[in-house]
């Protein structure tokens, strides 16, 4: 059997990656950038 080996990454809010233009943006993103106001995207960060 082979020996496999798992890399485990905590994601925290101050993980950040460079970007080519030097920018610096976090890892860990909810994914409610474009949706719009509302009861949804409340929702969306409340269960998040």
């Amino acid at each position: 059997m082979a020996n496999t080996t798992t890399k485990t990454m905590l994601l925290t809010l101050q993980l950040r990656s460079k970007l080519n233009n030097g920018v610096e943006i976090p890892l860990l993103g909810l994914g409610v950038y474009q949706s719009p106001p509302g009861k949804t995207t409340e929702r969306a960060v409340s269960y998040a």
